[in-house]
């Protein structure tokens, strides 16, 4: 008998698409009702074949974050562990360009964090995926990629995890910047990532030259459109504070809470599925369908927050139509979805339709 060749086996191992047979077991999104995540015999699955129109959470709290800082003693002990100096680096750099980020978290979870490097290759290539790094909220585990080439931009992100989690043990979940990790499921991971990427970039890219770009795209996307409705500087203080709730009420300025916690479920859902080649290309369609939505939230909420300032007399009319033309111009009209061409084209109309019932409005 033949000993097995292992470049066959590798070969094969590669041919075999282990994402496509993990979506077959697994659904793609758990969803809650009435805030509470669903137990597991009572979970239902919801999958792009089927028209999604999911129960909305009516409740997602945020824990209170108390601020504190780092004593000399804590920084001697951090400098005696593993990438100690790496995490001081972080801690001194956000500080240095913004003096008032609360990074309270990160030096709750700093004792106890233990960081590791991880080859990625081999899971990468089995899962099809890009993978370079993971942070496990419960365990307060960072793993990050012996790639030398990515290992800055895998590091700083995950300490950003780090920095914006909080695990609660007695109810198992975990509150991590503007995600929530239940039990049974995720809610608000598509923003979440896409803003730690936009943070890792924004504060540490200039560290590097070998950052790549390429991480989190739409993610990143939908979260810096997000910004610009409520604000950099509010942004990255819920960030920090993992204050989901807070950047829900925030936006109710300017949108409905269904409206809000729909956009959440289409970012979530489009994270699982924008990327994932084992996706049918039958249901391209349904996918193009939520960026479609997720991006009509979005213009629809930023125009509404200018005319909102409007009237408060923040802004001027001349302000407000730069404002509008500038936030339609940072839109790219054209959006490469799974190599298939779509072009957003409800911009003009959403702007139309707005002014008008502004116009209508009775004066006060």
């Amino acid at each position: 008998m033949n000993k097995p060749n292992i470049d066959m086996v590798t070969q094969g191992l590669q041919k075999i698409n282990y994402k496509a047979l993990l979506d077959k077991i697994k659904p793609i999104i758990f969803l809650y009702e009435n805030g509470e995540p669903r137990r597991k015999n009572q979970l239902k699955k919801y999958e792009l074949e089927h028209n999604f129109h999911p129960p909305l959470i009516t409740e997602i709290s945020s824990p209170m974050i108390i601020s504190k800082t780092l004593s000399e003693e804590e920084k001697a002990q951090i400098l005696k562990k593993q990438f100690g100096e790496n995490v001081l680096y972080f801690v001194e750099t956000i500080l240095d360009k913004n003096p008032d980020a609360n990074l309270s978290l990160l030096y709750e979870n700093l004792p106890t964090l233990d960081i590791f490097l991880k080859n990625y290759n081999f899971s990468n290539m089995v899962l099809r995926a890009s993978n370079c790094g993971d942070y496990n909220t419960k365990t307060n585990i960072a793993r990050v990629t012996q790639n030398k080439n990515l290992f800055s931009q895998s590091f700083y992100h995950e300490l950003f995890h780090v920095s914006s989690t909080l695990y609660d043990k007695q109810e198992d979940i975990s509150y991590s910047g503007f995600c929530r990790f239940y039990p049974d499921g995720i809610t608000g991971i598509g923003i979440n990532e896409g803003y730690t990427e936009i943070m890792t970039e924004r504060y540490f890219a200039n560290e590097t030259e070998l950052f790549q770009p390429t991480f989190y795209i739409y993610e990143k996307f939908f979260a810096s459109k997000l910004e610009e409705i409520v604000g950099k500087e509010k942004m990255e203080q819920l960030y920090f504070e993992t204050d989901l709730e807070g950047l829900i009420e925030e936006l109710k300025q300017c949108a409905s809470e269904d409206d809000i916690k729909s956009f959440l479920i289409n970012t979530d859902v489009l994270t699982h599925v924008i990327y994932n080649d084992s996706v049918s290309f039958k249901l391209l369609d349904k996918i193009i369908s939520r960026v479609e939505q997720t991006l009509d939230f979005l213009v629809e909420s930023y125009i509404k927050m200018q005319y909102k300032k409007l009237s408060e007399g923040l802004i001027t009319n001349q302000e407000l139509e730069d404002n509008i033309l500038s936030y339609e111009d940072g839109l790219n009209n054209t959006y490469n979805i799974r190599g298939e061409e779509y072009l957003y084209n409800n911009f003009a109309e959403i702007n139309y339709r707005l002014s008008e019932e502004v116009h209508k409005a009775p004066r006060r």
